[in-house]
């Protein structure tokens, strides 16, 4: 039975195009008893585990979050699956880009995806799901999954520095509060200069 009285509903809106390109829009609600604060809000994907080279147009090139982002440079970005992970000493969330206008995620042979953004959203991508994540207490307590998890996120709490100190600030938090959310998915040519048009062309598509 129920052991909390609380729940999010939420609206997927798929829009399909001739060009392949799929539309997804998510509207939702908080209802019930939630906290002040959520850690994010956002949509979690499977990808198969050969998506490992990541190209994107975003904040980086390391990670950044609402209150860690200085240092992030607007522009185009390239690392792998295997390089966004930090080894922190304790396993925790990781690896978000914020501003992120699009991403692309192929295999060696530049066969993939990619999400364009309504207008942005953040991302991370992990060999493993965020449940094996919060409860690992070492790094070779991780354990990989079947599939990448592909997060992307319409908002992500700050860091703070918790483990050391005091958490986020107010400004920095995700309350629970009607939400929005759109992304476009399409198919990755084998030409990755030719991401930047597809974008555009994917916007122009549903209207933005």
């Amino acid at each position: 039975r129920p052991v909390r009285d609380r729940c999010v509903r939420c609206r997927f809106e798929w829009t399909f195009d001739p060009s392949r390109a799929v539309h997804l829009d998510v509207a939702g609600r908080f209802e019930g008893d939630w906290p002040e604060s959520l850690p994010r809000i956002g949509l979690e994907v499977q990808v198969p585990k050969a998506l490992t080279r990541v190209l994107y147009f975003g904040l980086g090139p390391e990670e950044n979050y609402p209150d860690s982002r200085e240092a992030a440079l607007l522009g185009l970005h390239r690392t792998t699956v295997a390089d966004m992970l930090v080894p922190y000493v304790r396993p925790q969330e990781y690896g978000n880009r914020m501003e992120t206008r699009w991403l692309r995620l192929t295999d060696d042979y530049g066969q993939g995806v990619m999400v364009v953004g309504f207008p942005t959203f953040s991302f991370s991508v992990h060999p493993f799901d965020l449940r094996t994540l919060t409860s690992a207490r070492h790094l070779p307590d991780l354990q990989e999954a079947g599939s990448l998890r592909l997060y992307l996120d319409l908002a992500q709490m700050g860091l703070g520095s918790n483990s050391c100190g005091p958490g986020p600030g107010p400004e920095y938090w995700v309350r629970p509060e009607p939400f929005r959310f759109s992304v476009a998915f399409v198919q990755a040519t084998d030409d990755e200069r030719a991401a930047p048009a597809i974008a555009r062309s994917v916007r122009a598509t549903f209207g933005c």
